[in-house]
């Protein structure tokens, strides 16, 4: 691949970073609810706003990342790139979701890569 595809595809992957960020936050979020009730504090000195601000991101990124995969026009292209960089899945479970051979999926991902490369140009 070129540093152009591999620049798109860190691209893509933002989603997933992100996701995971909101996640470790929320855990957080709970936690320190827990230990703040067990110290008999009330609920509304638990600070929410940058949790907010990380999900807020998050969905900003996706609806980004999604539009540029629409983008595309290829259904099968499309669905690759939407189950790996949105719905985190590996090639192996794409391969079996839309009934093709792992090199089949891996071969349309990098097709998928060039052209939103183009797109996004």
């Amino acid at each position: 691949m070129t540093i152009e595809q591999l620049e798109k595809i860190e691209w893509l992957t933002r989603a997933f970073h992100a996701d995971l960020k909101a996640n470790a936050l929320l855990a957080v979020q709970e936690q320190e609810k827990k230990m703040v009730l067990s110290l008999g504090v009330g609920e509304d000195k638990i600070k929410s706003k940058m949790i907010d601000d990380v999900i807020d991101e998050l969905v900003d990124v996706r609806v980004e990342i999604s539009d540029a995969i629409d983008s595309l026009n290829d259904y099968e292209y499309e669905a690759i790139l939407n189950y790996r960089y949105l719905a985190y899945k590996s090639m192996q479970d794409i391969a079996d979701l839309m009934h093709y051979d792992k090199s089949t999926v891996q071969r349309k991902h990098k097709k998928a890569i060039e052209k939103i490369s183009h797109a996004l140009s």
